[in-house]
C-alpha cells in the first residue's frame, strides 16, 4: 500500500505562495498559474490561491472564470477587502455593474478610505447612469489620494460628458503633471480640445498619446477626426486607415475612415483595400453615394477594369470576368455611378448581353453582373441611353420570356436580369408570375427590388394620412414632379450608431451657444418639412435621443418609400403625413426642432411658408433650413440654357437625350458643361430632373438669408458643413470665437471661394 503524501507544511505553502507573487509581479503568468495551482491541488479551500489565480483569469479576460475563483477565496475568508474589489472588477467587465456596485460596497465597508475601490464604485455608478453618485465617489477617491492620476483622469471623462470642459481639462492636466505618460489621458484631451475648436492644441495632444502608444486605434482615429476639420484630407485618411489596420474588427473606424473618401481619389491600391471598401459599404452608418466615387477611383485601378476602361471589349467573356470583382457588383446594387467612363462601359456591356440574350443565349456565366446592372439600372431609373436596336431587342425578349412563361417552359435566369437593366419588371404583365417562382439569390434580389417592393409601397399608401390639403398652384406642380420621380430613390442610407442630446449633436458640428441659457428638451418634437423619400426623417430621428419626429411631404409615392424604408431598418420614432408647408399653420402644435432641407426654394414663395415654420417652433427652438445659394447654382446655368434651346422636356427620353449632350459638350471642352456632368447628381434621373428640369426654384444671397432670419425672428447659429476643410479653411481666414456664426463673414468667404456651398446652404438658427 503506498504511503500518504504529507500536507505541505504553513510554511511550505507561504513559500510557493510567494514564489508564485514574485512570477506573477514579473508578467509570468503562466508560471504564477501553475504555482497557485500547485497549493489547490492540497489545500483546495485556501483563499490566496484562489484570489490570485482569479487575478490572473482577470487579467486575461476569462472574467466568470475569475468570479468562480475569487468567490472561492471570499467563501474562504469573507472579510478581505482585496477580495471584494478584485471581485467587483470581474462584474464590471462581464457587464455586471450592479454586481460590481455591491463588491466595490463592501471592499469600503471593510476598509474605509479604499482609494481603488472608491475610484472603482465611481466607475460602476457612472456606467448605471447615476452620474451625481459617481461624482461625489471620484471626488472622495480624490480627497482619499489627491495625488491619484487616474481618478483625476476618471473625474475629467465624467465631467467631459456633461460638456464641462474647464472642469474636464483642469483633471486631464492634473493627471499629466501627476503621470506624463498616461497615453488615454492625452488622448481624451485630445478630443476634448477638438470638440472646443482648439485644433492645434488637439492634434499635439493626440500626437504625444501616439507616441506612448503607436497602436492605439481610439487615438490615430480622433487624430483623423482633428485632420480632417483642419482640411487635411490625406493625412486624415491615414489617419483613419491606420485606425482601421490597429482594430480591423471596430466598424466605428471603418466608419469614420469610409467618412472621409468622399474627397478622396486613389492613384494607388493595395491588397486590402478592396475589401475595406467592400466591408464599407455594408455598415449601415456610411452612404454608399458618399464614397462611390473613391470606391470607383479605386475599381478604376483593378486590372480587368482598366484594361476596359483604357480598350472597351464588348466579349462574354468581359462581363464574365466582371462577375467575379465584388466590390464593382456591390456599388453597382446601391448606387448611382457619377463617372462618365464608368457609365459607358457599363451601358456597352448591357447592349452586349440584350443582344445575346434575345439570340437565345442562356448567358449563365454572366449572372451575377447581369442582376448587378438590374438593380443599377433600377436605382438610377434607367438612365443610361439605349440604341433603337437595343429597344428591339428588349421587346424581343420580353415576348419570350412572356411565351415561356405562359407555356410553363423554363426561363433563363440570366434573362430577368437583363430585362431589369433596361425596364423595371412591375411594369410588366406577368410580374406577379416572378415574384412566385424560385430563383436564384442574385436574380430573387433584382425581384424583391422591382417587384416586391414597389407592391409594398403601393399597399402603404393607405397608411399614410393627408394632413393639410394641397390647393396652391405650384404646390400642386411639384407634387407631381415627385409623384413621377420619388426624390431619390435610395437603396441605403446613414442611420446613426448612437443618439445623442440635442446640445451634443450640435457641439459635434460646431454649433456654439450657452446651453445653461438656453437647454435643449430631453425628448424634441421634431418636424421634418419635406421629408422627399424618408433619408432626411431616418438621419434626424436615429440622431437625436428622445426624439419623436413628424415628417411630411408633398408627394404619397416618396412618403411610401420613405415609410416601407424606415420599416425595413425598424425605425419606430417617425410618423408619416403628406402635407403643403404652406398649410401647416393648421396643426396647432409647436416643435422644439424644425428641419426644412431642400424645400423652401420650390415654394412659390419661399418666405411664406419659412414664415409658417416659424410659427410652429416652439421659443426657443432650434431651426435647420438648406437653402439653393445663387452664386453656387450659377454653374448650373449654361446647362438650363441649353434644355431650353433644344427644347428639352421632362420626360424620361428627354432627361436621357440632354445627358449624353451635356457629355459629350463635357467631352469637347465645354468647362460649364464639365461642372455639371461632376455632379453626382446628374447619374440617376429623378436627381437630374431636379438638379435641371425642376418646375419651380429660387436661389438665395446670405444677404437675402440674413435679412429673412431677422424678420422672423430667428437667430443665425452656424453652417452644418460635410466638408470639414471648408470650415478649416474659414477658421483660417476668420480666427475670431464669433466668426462662424457671422453672416457676413461667410458671405466674404464664399464671394471668394463661390463653389463653397454647391450642395446648399445648410444653417442653423434659433427663434429668440
Amino acid at each position: 500500500m503506498a504511503e500518504a503524501k504529507p500536507s505541505p507544511s504553513d510554511a511550505e505553502t507561504q513559500a510557493l505562495l510567494d514564489q508564485g507573487v514574485g512570477y506573477h509581479q514579473a508578467g509570468r503568468l503562466e508560471e504564477a498559474e501553475s504555482t497557485y495551482r500547485k497549493i489547490l491541488q492540497t489545500r483546495p479551500d485556501h483563499a490566496d490561491a484562489n484570489h490570485l489565480l482569479g487575478v490572473i483569469a482577470l487579467q486575461v479576460s476569462e472574467f466568470d472564470v475569475a468570479i468562480e475563483l475569487i468567490s472561492k477565496a471570499i467563501t474562504a475568508n469573507p472579510d478581505v477587502a482585496d477580495y471584494h474589489n478584485n471581485l467587483g472588477l470581474c462584474h464590471a467587465n462581464a457587464g455586471r455593474s450592479g454586481d460590481a456596485e455591491d463588491h466595490y460596497r463592501r471592499a469600503l465597508q471593510l476598509r474605509p478610505g479604499y482609494t481603488d475601490a472608491e475610484n472603482n464604485l465611481a466607475n460602476a455608478l457612472a456606467e448605471l447612469g447615476r452620474r451625481r453618485e459617481a461624482e461625489e465617489s471620484y471626488r472622495r477617491a480624490l480627497e482619499l489620494s489627491p495625488d491619484f492620476a487616474n481618478g483625476h483622469y476618471n473625474l475629467g471623462n465624467l465631467v467631459l460628458a456633461d460638456s464641462r470642459f474647464d472642469e474636464a481639462e483642469k483633471h486631464y492636466r492634473r493627471a499629466l503633471e501627476l503621470d506624463p505618460g498616461f497615453a488615454e489621458v492625452h488622448n481624451n484631451l485630445g478630443l476634448m480640445l477638438h470638440d472646443q475648436g482648439r485644433l492645434i492644441e488637439a492634434g499635439a495632444s493626440l500626437r504625444e498619446a501616439l507616441a506612448l502608444a503607436p497602436r492605439a486605434a481610439e487615438a490615430h482615429a480622433n487624430l483623423g477626426a482633428v485632420l480632417l476639420a483642419q482640411g487635411e484630407t490625406n493625412d486624415a485618411f491615414q489617419s483613419y486607415r491606420t485606425a482601421v489596420n490597429c482594430e480591423p474588427g471596430n466598424e466605428r473606424f471603418l466608419a469614420a475612415w469610409a467618412g472621409c473618401l468622399e474627397a478622396v481619389s486613389f492613384t494607388t491600391i493595395d491588397d486590402s483595400l478592396h475589401a475595406d471598401l467592400l466591408r464599407a459599404l455594408r455598415l449601415s452608418t456610411v452612404s454608399p453615394k458618399a464614397i462611390c466615387a473613391a470606391v470607383i477611383s479605386a475599381l478604376s485601378h483593378h486590372p480587368e477594369i482598366s484594361a476596359l476602361l483604357a480598350q472597351p471589349a464588348a466579349a462574354m467573356e468581359t462581363a464574365a470576368r466582371l462577375s467575379g470583382i465584388p466590390l464593382l457588383l456591390r456599388i453597382m446594387a446601391l448606387s448611382p455611378i457619377p463617372d462618365v467612363a464608368m457609365e459607358r462601359l457599363l451601358t456597352d456591356q448591357r447592349g452586349l448581353l440584350v443582344d445575346a440574350a434575345a439570340s437565345g443565349d442562356r448567358c449563365t456565366e454572366v449572372l451575377g453582373f447581369a442582376a448587378a446592372l438590374a438593380l443599377h439600372g433600377f436605382t438610377n431609373e434607367y438612365a443610361f441611353t439605349e440604341t433603337v436596336e437595343e429597344a428591339a431587342a428588349v421587346e424581343q425578349l420580353a415576348d419570350t420570356v412572356a411565351e415561356r412563361l405562359q407555356s410553363g417552359n423554363d426561363v433563363p435566369p440570366a434573362w430577368i436580369a437583363i430585362l431589369g437593366a433596361y425596364r423595371p419588371l412591375y411594369g410588366f404583365e406577368w410580374a406577379d408570375r416572378l415574384a412566385k417562382g424560385r430563383w436564384p439569390e442574385e436574380v430573387a434580389e433584382v425581384i424583391r427590388r422591382q417587384i416586391e417592393e414597389v407592391t409594398d409601397e403601393r399597399s402603404l399608401r393607405s397608411e399614410i394620412a393627408s394632413l393639410t390639403p394641397i390647393e396652391d398652384e405650384i404646390s400642386r406642380a411639384v407634387r407631381g414632379q415627385y409623384e413621377e420621380n420619388p426624390y431619390p430613390r435610395w437603396i441605403k442610407t446613414t442611420v446613426c450608431e448612437e443618439a445623442w442630446p440635442v446640445e451634443r449633436v450640435l457641439q459635434n458640428i460646431g454649433i456654439r451657444m450657452d446651453w445653461s441659457v438656453h437647454p435643449a428638451s430631453e425628448n424634441p418634437e421634431i418636424l421634418i418639412a419635406g421629408c422627399g423619400s424618408g433619408q432626411h426623417a431616418l438621419d434626424t430621428a436615429t440622431r437625436f435621443a428622445g426624439a419623436r419626429v413628424l415628417a411630411v411631404d408633398l408627394s404619397l409615392s416618396s412618403l411610401a418609400y420613405a415609410l416601407r424604408k424606415t420599416r425595413e431598418l425598424g425605425v419606430t420614432n417617425i410618423d408619416y403625413g403628406q402635407a403643403d408647408i404652406l398649410e401647416l399653420g393648421g396643426l396647432d402644435r409647436q416643435f422644439h426642432i424644425i428641419e426644412s432641407m431642400g424645400v423652401l426654394h420650390h415654394l412659390g414663395d419661399p418666405l411664406a411658408g419659412w414664415r409658417v415654420l416659424a410659427d410652429l417652433l416652439a421659443p426657443g427652438g432650434l431651426m435647420k433650413i438648406g437653402l439653393y445659394s445663387d452664386l453656387a447654382r450659377r454653374s448650373n446655368d449654361a446647362a438650363q440654357a441649353l434644355i431650353a434651346e433644344k427644347g428639352y422636356g421632362k420626360s424620361r427620353e428627354d432627361i436621357r437625350r440632354f445627358r449624353q449632350e451635356a457629355m459629350a459638350l463635357a467631352h469637347d471642352g465645354d468647362a460649364a458643361m464639365a461642372k455639371v456632368v461632376d455632379s453626382a447628381d446628374f447619374y440617376s434621373l429623378s436627381e437630374c430632373r431636379d438638379l435641371l428640369f425642376h418646375v419651380q426654384e429660387h436661389r438665395f444671397t446670405l444677404p437675402e438669408i440674413e435679412t429673412a432670419l431677422e424678420t422672423l425672428g430667428l437667430e443665425f447659429l452656424g453652417f452644418e458643413l460635410s466638408d470639414r476643410a471648408v470650415m478649416g479653411q474659414f477658421r483660417e481666414q476668420n480666427p475670431g470665437p464669433d466668426a462662424a456664426s457671422s453672416l457676413p463673414a461667410w458671405h466674404q468667404f464664399e464671394t471668394e471661394n463661390p463653389d463653397t456651398f454647391a450642395g446648399m446652404y445648410q444653417f442653423w438658427s434659433r427663434k429668440v
